[in-house]
């Protein structure tokens, strides 16, 4: 991934982005914001959840916002289907996404999670 002068959305403007669209899927104080700044395992890598908790590598504050909104309505997909105990896939979280917000998560030219113009669904050889 190119690196960039500075990052794309600010980690107050992610924080802003993440109570919206938390609210929106109705976790709204149910579930926190975290930036992880380890390195992560693999390139794809930019964000994660344990059902309390999402987390964002520092290095997606570097994408274009419909990437971060893309990857955290993917995230919350996976929350929402943790909270009911579901065992889930990947692309389960994709159509709880869409569900609550009526737009679908694409995978753009780098596989990564987005808003914007991109393929559906998620690609199978995606882990």
């Amino acid at each position: 991934m190119a690196q960039l002068a500075g990052p794309a959305v600010t980690v107050a403007q992610l924080a802003r982005l993440f109570v919206s669209e938390a609210r929106r899927f109705g976790l709204a104080r149910r579930v926190e914001l975290v930036l992880d700044t380890a390195r992560p395992r693999s390139r794809r890598a930019m964000a994660y959840t344990d059902g309390r908790r999402v987390a964002f590598y520092v290095r997606a504050l570097e994408l274009p916002r419909a990437n971060l909104v893309g990857l955290l309505r993917h995230e919350l997909g996976h929350v929402v289907l943790m909270r009911g105990r579901h065992h889930h896939g990947e692309r389960d979280a994709d159509r709880v996404a869409e569900a609550v917000t009526g737009r679908p998560i694409r995978y753009d030219c780098r596989d990564v999670q987005t808003t914007g113009p991109g393929r559906r669904p998620r690609p199978r050889r995606l882990r």
